[in-house]
C-alpha cells in the first residue's frame, strides 16, 4: 500500500474517498496552494500520525457527512493555520491518539461530532467567534475532564459532551439554551 504522499504544487482539491483506507499511510505533505479536502478523503488512514495544513486550505469536508480524518486512530498532532474557515462533521472523530488541538480563529463554521470519541483528547482551544457547541462535538472524549467554553458561545448542542470524561465545565453568561442531553452520562 502507498507509505507516504507528495502532492504537486498545482493540486486544489482532494475529492471525497480519495485516499479512503489507505492503512499504510503513514505521510502526507500537503501542498501550499491546496484549498479543499473533501468528506472521507483520509477516512480509515490509520497509520497517520501528524498532520500539517497549508496556509492556503480554507475546508476540510464539504458535505452534510464528512469524516475527512475520521478513524485516523493514530493521529497524534494535527497543526492548523489561520486561513480555515470551515470544518464539517466528523473532520477528526475517532482520532484516539489526538491529545490536543487549536482551531485556528479563521474557522467560522464548525459542525456535529468534530471530536467525537477522540477518547485521548485533553484540551481543545475553540475560535472566539464560535456561537455554538455542535451536536455530539465532544461525544465519548472520555479523557476531557475540564473546559471552559468560550465566552462567544450562545448555545450548547444536543449530546455536545455525551460521555465524556467532564468533571468541571465553565459555561459562559452568553449561553441562552442547553440541549437535549448535552451532558448525559458525564463520567
Amino acid at each position: 500500500g502507498i507509505i507516504s504522499l507528495d502532492f504537486p504544487d498545482s493540486l486544489e482539491t482532494i475529492e471525497s474517498a480519495a485516499f479512503m483506507q489507505c492503512t499504510s499511510l503513514e505521510s502526507v505533505n500537503f501542498n501550499e496552494g491546496l484549498k479543499t479536502i473533501e468528506y472521507q478523503a483520509f477516512y480509515g488512514c490509520s497509520s497517520i500520525k501528524s498532520i500539517v495544513f497549508p496556509n492556503s486550505l480554507t475546508n476540510i469536508g464539504v458535505s452534510s457527512y464528512s469524516g475527512t480524518f475520521e478513524g485516523c486512530t493514530n493521529l497524534e498532532s494535527v497543526v492548523h493555520e489561520n486561513g480555515i474557515e470551515r470544518i464539517e462533521s466528523g473532520a477528526f472523530a475517532g482520532c484516539k491518539m489526538l491529545t490536543s488541538i487549536q482551531i485556528p480563529q479563521s474557522v467560522t463554521r464548525l459542525e456535529q461530532r468534530l471530536f467525537e470519541d477522540c477518547t485521548k483528547l485533553t484540551e481543545v482551544i475553540l475560535p472566539r467567534t464560535i456561537e455554538r457547541i455542535e451536536p455530539y462535538m465532544f461525544s465519548g472524549c472520555t479523557s476531557l475532564t475540564s473546559y471552559s467554553i468560550p465566552s462567544s458561545v450562545v448555545s450548547i448542542g444536543q449530546n455536545a459532551f455525551e460521555r465524556s470524561g467532564l468533571k468541571a465545565v465553565n459555561i459562559p453568561l452568553n449561553v441562552k439554551t442547553i440541549e437535549d442531553g448535552a451532558f448525559i452520562e458525564c463520567q
